[in-house]
């Protein structure tokens, strides 16, 4: 009957998987070892480094069962883990990401600054979603920088306090997004009432950093999946409002059909007209082309194209630096060209208003 209820609390629980990362001996075992297993600080003093990964069993804490992901901090090591055959397997569906830092190590710090922001443009690939947690660790050497000090020196942008030879270029403005919205606090193996450094400033045990993350991680999800229904039926509405705009100027030039084409790839981000037909035909393979023209013109295309086939014609228009407008009419029409080119024109400004509104309520519930 125990084994039952025991079964039945694990099936309950959500697994996350929790990655740790930092500079070689900052700490990571010993939190991981005083987390999993209880130990006091006098139990920690002397563990072997870790070699590359090391994935403890999965422990229970509160309604998580959590997967640690330990990577050894050496800067060999690092570079196993942006190999490209390597880097999927580390960073993708990561549920909350643990940066700890020796806060008495200066020499560490700008090796330090390189792997989390390197860490944050993979975990921006991979999990975009994922909570970031500082840990200033070992705040009961007498020595140290503030959790303050070190948050600031790891969050300036690349290059900027440390000089870096890495290309962020990108991914660094999504890596940012996730920047802003990481956390830091000091951690110790050690009691706060058992040791005081000469600063002075306060630490959390270990232990209890991780419980208090699991707590946040608690309160971000919900946050973020809150957020993510009304961004999701916002863009929903603004969709449907794309659709009702397309089918009405089909309508009024006699189209075929006409679609809000993504320039960069190609994909409809709206269509009155089915995306596979369209790859399907030579001609549609041309329009599509057509798109990645507009895009390498830009500003340079102020009027709209006309591409004549043999069964029929297409107009495109560059919307917005990433969108454009492509409308296919048949060859012959009541319509005269010059009204059709008016239409067309017209409502590309109307979908760039829309689209420029979406982005601007986007960004804004990003910068928050």
């Amino acid at each position: 009957m125990m084994e039952q209820i025991v079964e039945g609390m694990e099936s309950e629980a959500r697994r996350i998987k929790v990655l740790v990362m930092g500079p070689h001996a900052a700490g990571k075992t010993a939190i991981l070892k005083q987390t999993i297993y209880g130990l006091q600080a006098d139990k920690l003093r002397k563990l072997l480094p870790t070699i590359l990964i090391d994935v403890p069993p999965e422990t229970k804490k509160g309604k998580y069962l959590c997967r640690f992901f330990e990577c050894g901090g050496q800067e060999r090591f690092f570079e196993e883990y942006h190999r490209p055959e390597n880097e999927k397997n580390i960073f993708n569906k990561v549920n909350i990401f643990i940066f700890v830092v020796d806060s008495a190590n200066e020499d560490a710090l700008p090796l330090a600054h390189k792997e989390f922001w390197r860490a944050l443009t993979k975990l921006s690939k991979y999990s975009p979603n994922a909570l970031t947690i500082i840990f200033a660790h070992k705040q009961d050497l007498p020595d140290t920088f503030s959790p303050g000090e070190v948050m600031d020196l790891l969050l300036s942008p690349p290059g900027s306090v440390y000089p870096t030879k890495l290309d962020f270029a990108n991914l660094v403005e999504e890596a940012k997004k996730i920047s802003k919205r990481t956390l830091c606090y000091g951690t110790s193996i050690e009691e706060l009432g058992n040791k005081k450094n000469k600063a002075n400033n306060p630490w959390i045990k270990s232990d209890e950093a991780i419980q208090i993350t699991l707590q946040i991680y608690s309160k971000f999800i919900q946050e973020y999946s809150e957020s993510s229904e009304k961004i999701k039926a916002e863009k929903d509405s603004s969709s449907h409002v794309l659709q009702e705009i397309l089918g009405k100027l089909n309508k009024e030039v006699g189209a075929y059909g006409s679609m809000l084409i993504d320039k960069s790839s190609g994909l409809s981000a709206a269509s009155t007209v089915d995306h596979e037909e369209i790859t399907q035909s030579m001609m549609g393979i041309i329009i599509l082309n057509s798109t990645k023209v507009l895009r390498e013109l830009e500003e340079k295309v102020l009027n709209i194209v006309i591409l004549r086939g043999e069964e029929h014609n297409v107009m495109l228009v560059n919307v917005t630096e990433d969108f454009s407008l492509l409308v296919i009419l048949p060859l012959e029409t009541d319509v005269q060209l010059g009204y059709a080119i008016y239409m067309v024109s017209e409502t590309a400004k109307k979908i760039k208003e829309i689209l420029q509104s979406t982005q601007t309520t986007t960004s804004k519930k990003d910068k928050k």
